[in-house]
This record gives structure tokens, sequence and C-alpha cells, in this order.
């Protein structure tokens, strides 16, 4: 059974885009962010959150000026070691709560950054 925790939709000036949401998603006993993209082809990425290991936020002028900013994401995950969700509204409010669960999960699952950051 999955339960969205979270969600944000990508904006275009002030305005969600349909085609690109992000997700926070809890499945059974497990946290997982999952990201989907397209129209007519879609395409869905997902991400355990233990596995990430920094959050990073950035702002351009344009970001500024339409009230969005980015989140950058690195982590362990072998399919994709930089994510970046990308011109989101309350973008510090979702980075916040995600840092929180990535923390919580890491603890709950009992991992430490040098385990998940082994290079191979």
């Amino acid at each position: 059974m999955s339960e969205v925790i979270l969600e944000a939709r990508k904006c275009f000036l002030w305005f969600p885009i349909r085609f690109t949401k992000y997700s926070i998603i809890k499945n059974f006993d497990d946290y997982e962010l999952v990201v989907k993209t397209g129209l007519l082809s879609q395409r869905e990425e997902k991400m355990k959150l233990f596995k990430i290991n920094d959050v990073g936020y950035e702002r351009t002028l344009g970001n500024l000026i339409c009230g969005v900013g980015n989140i950058c994401i690195s982590s362990s995950d072998s399919s994709s070691r930089r994510l970046t969700i990308s011109k989101i509204k309350g973008f510090r409010d979702f980075g916040k709560q995600l840092e929180d669960l990535v923390y919580s999960e890491r603890k709950k699952m009992n991992v430490n950054y040098s385990e998940t950051n082994i290079v191979r």
C-alpha cells in the first residue's frame, strides 16, 4: 500500500506544469522519492530516501522573480547520482521535509554516510 507524503509540481513562471511531478511516497515501512515526467511518453524514476547523501538549494534571479527554486540531491543510487528537483514553489519547505525524512530513514536503517558513499 502506497501513501503520498509530499508532492510538488514543476512550475513555468507562476503556473504548475502538469508534466513533471515530484512525490515522496511511503511504501509499507520505507520512503522513496518518485519523479514522474512526460505527457505522451511518460517516465518514472524512484530513489530510496536512505540513499540520499546531501540536499542543497539553488535559486537564480529568474527563479527569484517567479518565486520558485531548485533542490539539488546527491545520492549513492547507481541510476542517478545527482538529481535536481527544478523550479518548484515552496522549495525550501519541500527540501526541509525531505531532509527530515532522509535523516529519520537513515537512522531507522542504521546507515551512516560512509556506508552509502562507496565508490565501485
